[in-house]
């Protein structure tokens, strides 16, 4: 599915250059760092920075995944029937 869906991701103008998913060499660390490493830039020049972290995992426990398929299916239809295939059955 990933082989389908990436060049779909790559090519959409919402795909933001700072996403780390679905990119080739890219990760939670890697992103990580790069974060850092803008902080550690502004800390150098004496630029005021805030870093606000905020967990949203948990937030995908209230989603009623049947409507998140069906609004997925309308934007990326092949997909989506394969992702509703691995899906659990949740409401």
């Amino acid at each position: 599915m990933q082989t389908r869906l990436r060049p779909h991701l790559m090519s959409s103008a919402n795909f933001s250059q700072f996403q780390s998913t679905y990119r080739q060499g890219h990760c939670t660390e890697t992103a990580l760092i790069d974060v850092l490493n803008n902080v550690y830039t502004a800390a150098d020049v004496k630029q005021v920075t805030v870093l606000i972290g905020l967990d949203l995992s948990a937030a995908f426990d209230i989603v009623c995944h049947q409507t998140l398929l069906q609004r997925l299916e309308t934007e990326l239809s092949s997909a989506c029937l394969e992702l509703r295939s691995h899906s659990p059955s949740r409401t």
